[in-house]
């Protein structure tokens, strides 16, 4: 996993350059090879060693990639020296901080699944664990849209091309919201026809009315997040304090929910808190944008 954290930090570096369709491309063939590695592993009876197996495929699939078409790029890159001593200070940690900040905040929601086990048990737990990564998974493909267009909302950030921003932030937006639309119902659509069939599957998952309330809180983060990517392509992180007081409510309510109401109390939890953040983080975008664009 080090390893493959220290090659993969170049990958970021060529999304910056404007490579994301050589880079999602690798990235898209890599997830094919990398799980063909976890399932041979698992098959020839690897059991936890299959991780490993997986880790380094991913470690080596990277490397390759970077060896074979951008070894000159890094190597010209890296031989810049010294000439921008002052670049990362004034530059890079502003934002990046603040941002390493916000990102460690949303691990908080994940306590939800140990609280669970705690309270009422392994089935329960990985009954909201298997909901949970149901909708985590439908948010990341959906985010993903927007997650794709960073760099080029930041090129046009930089150039002050404002309105064709805002075009191009509000197209992805639409594009983003759509997905998720379609894939919340098809999730709605999986899991009552489960129930009804009364099939053994059903039981992996949390009931239709949880589900629905984990969908409204991933609706929520969808929203949330394109919203801050719009505001980082401005080399800004307002949404620093907003998501230590979202982190906070969850992590308070975790714990009387939990024990109180189980995973409904939970999915509740989540879903005001999911919707509540929306004020704020609207609140802030606005004034973030008018006045970052005057």
């Amino acid at each position: 996993a080090g390893a493959n954290l220290l090659v993969s930090s170049a990958l970021p570096i060529l999304e910056g350059c404007n490579q994301v369709r050589q880079v999602y491309g690798f990235r898209m063939v890599q997830g094919f090879v990398t799980r063909l590695a976890l399932w041979i592993g698992l098959l020839l009876g690897g059991g936890l060693w299959a991780l490993v197996l997986e880790r380094l495929f991913m470690a080596l699939t990277t490397t390759a990639f970077l060896l074979s078409r951008y070894k000159a790029f890094f190597a010209d890159l890296l031989a810049q020296g010294g000439e921008h001593q002052g670049f990362w200070r004034k530059e890079i940690w502003p934002l990046q901080w603040r941002f390493a900040v916000v990102v460690s905040s949303g691990f908080v929601p994940m306590l939800c699944v140990p609280v669970l086990f705690a309270f009422d048990g392994p089935t329960a737990a990985g009954r909201i664990g298997m909901t949970w990564g149901l909708t985590s998974a439908l948010l990341s493909l959906s985010f993903a849209v927007v997650q794709t267009k960073t760099p080029r909302l930041a090129i046009m950030a930089a150039k002050r091309e404002f309105q064709e921003l805002d075009r191009l932030f509000a197209r992805t937006l639409y594009g983003a919201l759509a997905i998720m639309g379609l894939g919340s119902l098809l999730v709605v659509a999986l899991v009552f026809t489960l129930n009804q069939l009364d099939l053994p599957l059903a039981h992996r998952f949390l009931p239709l009315v949880p589900t629905l309330l984990f969908l409204v809180a991933s609706w929520g983060q969808l929203i949330k997040h394109s919203l801050a990517t719009y505001l980082r392509a401005h080399k800004k992180e307002p949404f620093l304090v907003l998501s230590l007081v979202e982190a906070a409510l969850i992590l308070g309510a975790l714990y009387p929910l939990g024990r109180t109401y189980g995973a409904l109390g939970l999915a509740w939890g989540f879903a005001a808190v999911g919707v509540a953040v929306l004020i704020p983080a609207g609140l802030i975008f606005r004034h973030c944008r008018e006045h970052w664009h005057r």
